[in-house]
C-alpha cells in the first residue's frame, strides 16, 4: 500500500462526522510550482495546483495563456508536458472503501 495519497474532499463526506457546510464564502489561492507539491495552509496538509487538460474548459483565457507563457511545456490539445501528482490519487470507490473501515485518518 501506499503511506500517503490524496482524496477529493468530496469523497470524505460521509454525513457522520465529515459534512458539508452551506453559506459563508471562499476565496481560492492556486499556487503553482514547476511540480506538483503537497504543501501545508491552515496547518493542514494539502496540495498545489496540478495542471492538466481540463484547464482549457476550466480556466479565463487569461489565465490559461499566463499559465502557457511561465509552462511553454505544458500542451492542453495533446495532453503532454503536465506534472505528475505529488501522492497516488485515490477514485471515489477506492476512497470509499478505506473510509467504509473507520480506520483513523491523518490530516
Amino acid at each position: 500500500g501506499e503511506a500517503e495519497v490524496l482524496v477529493a474532499a468530496k469523497d470524505l463526506v460521509n454525513d457522520r462526522n465529515v459534512r458539508p457546510v452551506e453559506g459563508g464564502e471562499v476565496e481560492y489561492v492556486h499556487l503553482l510550482f514547476d511540480c506538483h507539491q503537497v504543501i501545508y495552509s491552515e496547518g493542514l496538509a494539502t496540495e498545489s495546483f496540478l495542471p492538466g487538460p481540463q484547464i482549457t474548459r476550466e480556466l479565463d483565457r487569461a489565465v490559461l495563456e499566463e499559465i502557457q507563457q511561465i509552462f511553454p511545456e505544458l500542451d492542453p490539445v495533446s495532453g503532454t508536458g503536465f506534472p505528475h501528482a505529488a501522492r497516488r490519487m485515490l477514485k471515489h470507490h477506492e476512497a470509499r472503501l478505506i473510509l467504509s473501515g473507520e480506520r483513523e485518518v491523518a490530516a
